[in-house]
C-alpha cells in the first residue's frame, strides 16, 4: 500500500508593487502557492524597495530591526499553520493567520500601537492626535473592538462629542484618526472590507464650514508699515509672520527647521516636514526669495558653522523630536499672541494667526491671476483640490458688483 506524502503548500514574504499606497511606501505580503494557487495575505507593514532589500540583510538600522522583527513572527506563524492543517484549505489557513487567541482585535492596542509607531518615527505631534483620540474614544467607550465600530456606534460617538460642546473639527479630526486605524485594520486582514463603516449611506465625517482667514492686500501692507520697537518680540512675530507670507506661504515649523543647506543664493528649497516623512520621494518646494525676506533671515539668524546648521537660534540639533515640538509650538504661539495685537491695531476682524499667512499668500495669487497648478505647487499640495480649499470665496465686493448688475441702469 503506497502512502500518500501530505501536500504543504510554498510560501514567501513578498514586497506588492502593482500598487503604492498614499505615502508612497507599498505593502508587505506573504504569498502562498500551492498547486499553482496563489493568494496573498497583508501583514500590516508597508515599506520603499529600497528599505525591502535591506531588511532582508542580516544586519540593519534599528527601526527597519523592529520591523524585520515583525515579518519574522508573521512567517514562523504562518509556517506553523500550514504544517497544522492536513489537508491544507486557503480560507482555513486564512483564519487562523489573523486569529487573536479567538478574540476580536481591540482598538485601543490598534491606536497604542499606531502612536508607538509614530513615536520611534519622530512624527511626535501626529502621535498626540492619535492619543487625544484614543483618550475621547475611551471615555465615550471603555472597552472597544474593531466589530463595534458600526454606522450607529459612530453617530452615538458623535452625538455625545456635540453633547460635550466639542466643535466639528475636532470631532472631524478623531473620526478621520479612528477611519485610518480601521482601514490599517482591514488592510492586516483583522476584519473584512464589507463592515466598512464609513461613506456614503452609512457613517459620513461632517466637514467643518471652512472660515476664511485671508488678507487683502491692503491689509497685508499695514502689516508691513506697522511699527514695532527693533530687536523685540514683536518685531520677531511681525517678521516670522512677513517671512511665511513672503515665502509661498511656508509652515513657521518649516521655517524653524530651515538649514544653511536649504538657502542658495536667491531661493529656498525645502521639503515640508508634514509631508517628508509620509512620502517615499517628496517633492523639494522652491522659494523665490524676494529681497524683503532676505533682510528678514539677515535680521535673525544665527552664525553659520555648517551647512547642517539651522538658520535661526532657535531649535538646535542636540535637541529631540519632543523637545523641537514643543520649541515650535511655544514659537507659534508667541507669534499668535503679537500678531492677535497687531491685527486688532489694523481692523482685522479676525484672530491674526499664522495660518492666516499662509492662507493670504494663497488667496492674493488667485486674486492676482495666478495659475492654480503654481499656486498648488508652491503650496506643496499633491492635489489642485486641497488648494481650492485653501483659496478664499468671493468676496463681498464682487458679490456686489454681480448684485448690481440686475438692475437696469
Amino acid at each position: 500500500m503506497q502512502i500518500l506524502k501530505t501536500m504543504y503548500p510554498n510560501y514567501k514574504t513578498i514586497l506588492d508593487l502593482r500598487r503604492s499606497k498614499n505615502n508612497g511606501l507599498f505593502p508587505v505580503k506573504i504569498r502562498v502557492t500551492l498547486n499553482r494557487i496563489q493568494k496573498y495575505y497583508p501583514i500590516g507593514i508597508d515599506l520603499s524597495e529600497s528599505d525591502f532589500k535591506r531588511i532582508q540583510n542580516s544586519s540593519v538600522r534599528k527601526d527597519l530591526r523592529v520591523l524585520k522583527d515583525k515579518i519574522t513572527h508573521w512567517e514562523n506563524k504562518v509556517k506553523n499553520i500550514i504544517h497544522q492543517l492536513d489537508p491544507f484549505s486557503f480560507d482555513e489557513f486564512k483564519s487562523l493567520l489573523f486569529k487573536e487567541t479567538g478574540a476580536v482585535p481591540d482598538v485601543y492596542e490598534l491606536l497604542d500601537k499606531r502612536i508607538e509607531d509614530l513615536v520611534s518615527e519622530g512624527r511626535v505631534s501626529t502621535s498626540r492626535v492619535y492619543r487625544d483620540t484614543r483618550n475621547s474614544l475611551k471615555k465615550f467607550k471603555p472597552k472597544l473592538n474593531i466589530k463595534d465600530i458600526t454606522p450607529d456606534f459612530l453617530k452615538k460617538y458623535d452625538a455625545w462629542m456635540i453633547s460635550k460642546d466639542k466643535s466639528v473639527t475636532t470631532i472631524g479630526i478623531y473620526l478621520r484618526h479612528l477611519r485610518s486605524i480601521y482601514n490599517q485594520a482591514i488592510d492586516a486582514g483583522l476584519i473584512d472590507h464589507k463592515h466598512y463603516p464609513f461613506g456614503k449611506n452609512r457613517y459620513q465625517i461632517k466637514a467643518p464650514r471652512n472660515i476664511k482667514k485671508a488678507l487683502s492686500i491692503e491689509q497685508i501692507k499695514s502689516i508691513i508699515d506697522y511699527g514695532v520697537d527693533e530687536g523685540t518680540n514683536q518685531q520677531l512675530a511681525k517678521d516670522m509672520w512677513l517671512l511665511s507670507y513672503y515665502c509661498n506661504g511656508m509652515n513657521i515649523k518649516d521655517i524653524l527647521s530651515l538649514r544653511f543647506k536649504n538657502i542658495h543664493n536667491d531661493s529656498i528649497q525645502f521639503e515640508r516636514i508634514k509631508t517628508s516623512t509620509t512620502n517615499q520621494n517628496p517633492k523639494p518646494i522652491v522659494v523665490s526669495l524676494i529681497p524683503e525676506a532676505k533682510n528678514i533671515i539677515l535680521r535673525w539668524k544665527k552664525k553659520k558653522r555648517s551647512e547642517d546648521d539651522y538658520v535661526f537660534p532657535f531649535i538646535t540639533k542636540s535637541m529631540n523630536e519632543e523637545e523641537k515640538m514643543k520649541t515650535k509650538n511655544q514659537f507659534i504661539k508667541t507669534v499668535n499672541k503679537y500678531m492677535k495685537r497687531i491685527g486688532i491695531d489694523i481692523g482685522y476682524d479676525k484672530p491674526l494667526t499664522t495660518y492666516a499667512a499662509r492662507h493670504s499668500y494663497a488667496t492674493i495669487l488667485k486674486r492676482s491671476g495666478a495659475p492654480l497648478g503654481f499656486i498648488s505647487e508652491s503650496l506643496g499640495h499633491k492635489s489642485l483640490q486641497t488648494t481650492e480649499a485653501y483659496l478664499d470665496s468671493f468676496e463681498d465686493e464682487t458679490r456686489r458688483k454681480y448684485a448690481e448688475m440686475l438692475v437696469p441702469k
